[in-house]
């Protein structure tokens, strides 16, 4: 009988909405520091293996014309 769990297998998904680009310039860099504070939270959490990260900026800018997803 087998003890270990099954892995699950999560898509966290995030957006940059028009509040992020409404912001002076001087207070971006904190958005991007939470945000990678952010994910070494999660990549930290026990049992937590991160495969990988996606970026959809060289398929689509700006908000999705049919809401989220």
């Amino acid at each position: 009988m087998m003890s270990d769990k099954p892995k699950l297998r999560v898509l966290f998904c995030g957006a940059v909405l028009q509040n992020f680009f409404d912001l002076p310039a001087c207070e971006i860099g904190k958005v991007w520091g939470a945000t990678g504070e952010m994910l070494k939270g999660i990549r930290d959490l026990p049992g937590v293996e991160i495969i990988g990260t996606i970026d959809d900026d060289q398929t689509m800018v700006g908000t999705s014309p049919n809401g989220w997803p």
